[in-house]
């Protein structure tokens, strides 16, 4: 087959400048519209949530613009971690389980006040087990793990208290934020842990399903 005039052979390049690889901290400095950082991954590998939190909140509080919605951001590099211990889940409704200590959720800082306060009020309950939950919430910084300056994240960490276990990601310097769940005697055993822990929370000894109007 002749091959076309369109097509022209060109030399192999040999001295081109390498594509830099930015770490995430640079990009987000760099960003004119400043983003939230978030994760609500213990609800669903340890809280025991049905449903992604943010895609709930963006499906009932619908963005004006698609720069609005929040969205993820997902570690590639075998070796490098946001969070370590929330394992791989999939995700309700999704056969692709999800590394979950790789993913990060973003949201234009103007809606991180409304997103926070919905999945933060979040209230769940399972009848057949008798376990009720709230979430709760607190910032922390993280290690970048793209970073060779040794740069930190502010994040949004949401987790779980229940009338039998309490899910929070705990610090641990400059690695990443370990995921713990700690049995629970009683509602008011967890509400006591979170004081000592210097947590807040609405949680209260009432399950959720009895509060109904």
């Amino acid at each position: 087959m002749n091959r076309p005039d369109s097509f022209k052979q060109i030399d192999d390049i040999r001295d081109a400048e390498p594509i830099l690889r930015r770490s995430l901290s640079d990009v987000l400095n760099a960003r004119e519209k400043p983003l939230a950082l978030f994760t609500p991954a213990l609800l669903i590998t340890h809280g025991g949530f049905d449903r992604d939190p943010a895609f709930e909140f963006n499906a009932r509080f619908p963005a004006e613009s698609p720069d609005l919605k929040p969205f993820y951001t997902e570690l590639q590099r075998e070796e490098e971690f946001f969070f370590r211990g929330l394992g791989r889940v999939a995700l309700p409704g999704f056969a692709k389980p999800v590394a979950w200590d790789k993913r990060l959720y973003c949201i234009d800082a103007s809606r991180a006040e409304e997103c926070f306060s919905f999945i933060g009020g979040i209230a769940f309950s399972n009848p057949k087990t008798g376990m009720f939950a709230s979430v709760f919430s607190y910032d922390t910084s993280i290690p970048d793990p793209t970073s060779f300056s040794r740069q930190w994240l502010q994040v949004k960490i949401f987790g779980v208290v229940s009338n039998s276990f309490v899910v929070f990601l705990e610090e641990r310097g400059m690695k990443p934020p370990q995921a713990r769940r700690i049995d629970m005697s009683s509602a008011s055993a967890s509400v006591s842990f979170l004081r000592q822990k210097g947590l807040l929370s609405s949680f209260t000894e009432d399950d959720p399903l009895k509060m109904r109007d």
